[in-house]
């Protein structure tokens, strides 16, 4: 991961699971400043480039009556599902080991 990148993901303000089923993870998405957020979608292989989206529009454009839940997690919680989720749905290990390493660096008021 390039340098800038992984200090833009180290600024990150909330943490939010998208979760199907209790304490298993399907998509993670990782909110910045400045009202901008990216998406991992766990059974995929880690992005080599991010796309950052906007939250200025809707945030997440998130139906409740529809959409699979997103819930904001702390640090450590997230750390604990993500743990939980591999192997869920075909979710990547790698993946999921590579999101669990970067939130350990993160700092511990998220």
């Amino acid at each position: 991961m390039h340098h800038k990148v992984k200090k833009k993901l180290l600024s990150a303000t909330k943490l939010y699971l998208i979760v199907p089923e209790h304490e298993k993870a399907i998509q993670i998405k990782i909110q910045l400043p400045n009202a901008e957020y990216v998406q991992i979608d766990l059974n995929q292989p880690f992005p080599k480039k991010f796309e950052y989206l906007t939250l200025s529009h809707g945030g997440f454009n998130y139906d409740a009556a529809y959409d699979t839940p997103i819930i904001r997690y702390y640090s450590r919680n997230t750390i604990d599902v993500l743990r939980k989720s591999i192997n869920y749905r075909n979710n990547s290990e790698a993946t999921i080991l590579e999101l669990i390493t970067l939130i350990e660096m993160l700092p511990n008021h998220i």
